[in-house]
C-alpha cells in the first residue's frame, strides 16, 4: 500500500491526497512508469495550480515527453499520448474482471466533487469533461486541439482499469450500441421502404394524394386533346 511522503499514513486508492495531513502525493509514476526530467520549466501552465509544468520523459524505447505539476501531480498528455502509454504499459489483456471494474467504479469520486471547467495548459481554452471508458471512474479534461489533463492519481486508476479488462468491456459495449443502432435503422427503413429510395436528381419526394375525380379529369383531357 502506498504511504504519504509527509506523514507515512496509508493513502486511499481513490485520491493521492493524504486523509491525515492533507499532503499531495505522487502515485501515478512512482514504482510504475520509469521517467526522467526533460525540462524543468515549459510554457505550459497547470490548469489547477497555474504553475509552469515541467516536462518529463516516460518513453521506454523512444522519447515520449509529458508534463507533470510539481504541486498537485496532475499530468498533461498531448493528443494520442495517453492511449499510447496505456497500451504500452498494460498489454495482453484477454479477459474482463467484472468484480474489479465494479469496485473501481464504486470507489470513484465522480459526482462528489464540484464541477470545474479548467483551461487547457497550451491554449487556455476551457477543456471538455469526458467520462473515459466504461466503469473507469475517471472524468478527463480534454482539449480537442491539444490533449488531455489527468488529476493526480487518475493515471493509476486508468492503468488498473485497463489491466482489469476495462478497455475490452468498453469496446464490447460500443459494438453492441452500434449493432443496436443498425438494427433500429433497418426497422425504420422496413416500416417506410420509400423513405430513403433514391431517384434521378435526389431522394424520392412524396406527392400529395390524387382523388378519383382528378384522375378522370386528366384522362378526359388527354382523350379530347385539351
Amino acid at each position: 500500500m502506498a504511504r504519504c511522503i509527509n506523514c507515512s499514513a496509508p493513502l486511499s486508492h481513490s485520491t493521492p491526497v493524504c486523509d491525515y495531513c492533507g499532503s499531495h502525493n505522487e502515485v501515478d509514476l512512482i514504482n510504475t512508469i520509469p521517467y526522467s526530467i526533460s525540462s524543468i520549466h515549459t510554457n505550459r501552465k497547470c490548469p489547477s495550480c497555474k504553475a509552469s509544468l515541467p516536462s518529463i520523459n516516460i518513453g521506454k524505447t523512444k522519447s515520449l515527453c509529458i508534463e507533470q505539476c510539481n504541486t498537485c501531480y496532475g499530468l498533461f498528455f498531448d493528443r494520442g499520448e495517453l492511449e499510447s502509454i496505456l497500451a504500452d504499459s498494460i498489454s495482453d489483456v484477454f479477459t474482463i474482471d467484472f468484480l474489479k471494474l465494479q469496485a473501481l467504479a464504486e470507489n470513484s469520486t465522480i459526482g462528489l466533487e464540484r464541477i470545474v471547467y479548467r483551461p487547457c495548459p497550451v491554449c487556455e481554452a476551457l477543456m471538455t469533461r469526458i467520462n473515459f471508458g466504461t466503469k473507469s471512474g475517471v472524468i478527463i479534461d480534454q482539449c480537442s486541439a491539444h490533449g488531455v489533463w489527468l488529476d493526480g492519481g487518475e493515471l493509476r486508476r486508468l492503468l488498473t482499469w485497463r489491466k482489469a479488462g476495462g478497455e475490452l468491456l468498453h469496446e464490447q459495449i460500443m459494438r453492441e450500441k452500434e449493432q443496436a443502432r443498425i438494427i433500429e435503422m433497418q426497422k425504420t427503413q422496413s416500416a417506410n421502404p420509400f423513405s430513403s429510395m433514391p431517384f434521378a436528381g435526389g431522394e424520392l419526394r412524396h406527392s400529395p394524394p390524387v382523388s378519383p375525380l382528378d384522375i378522370a379529369s386528366r384522362i378526359l383531357t388527354k382523350l379530347l386533346g385539351f
